[in-house]
């Protein structure tokens, strides 16, 4: 399969490291450094921590669990549970320039579930699908 790479109008946006921020940015090109991972030098330098600052997650208490390891019940239990079935998903450019979002078909299924987006879509796409899950548009 030939995929092709992604069109050179389209620019990939990154999220804000600063836990306070969380913006979406475009990273900077050619900057011979590594990964820009904050949207400025202000996000950067208010998310850095003194190091004898300590760890800045608090230890989980540890979940009520069943006494007995055949004591589980998928369904009883269901608050244990993390990871829940999920098809394959993959993302990539088709031949045409349309961002293809396709879903591994069930068992019971003949085919794969296929969405395409027309290149002059994708930013109206991803913008509403950050919106649905919490992230900031782009300013």
């Amino acid at each position: 399969m030939n995929i092709a790479p992604p069109p050179e109008s389209f620019v990939q946006a990154a999220l804000c490291e600063n836990e306070n921020c969380r913006r979406s940015f475009v990273p900077r090109k050619g900057n011979g450094g590594g990964v820009q991972r904050f949207c400025s030098a202000k996000c950067r330098k208010s998310s850095q921590r003194p190091p004898d600052a300590g760890p800045t997650l608090e230890q989980p208490k540890p979940a009520p669990s069943p006494k007995d390891v055949h004591d589980f019940d998928w369904n009883k239990d269901s608050d244990s549970i993390v990871l829940h079935h999920q098809p394959s998903v993959a993302i990539y450019w088709n031949g045409s320039g349309g961002l293809t979002i396709r879903q591994e078909r069930a068992w019971d299924q003949e085919e794969d579930t296929i969405i395409v987006v027309s290149v002059d879509n994708v930013m109206t796409f991803i913008d509403k699908l950050t919106d649905i899950v919490g992230i900031p548009s782009l300013p």
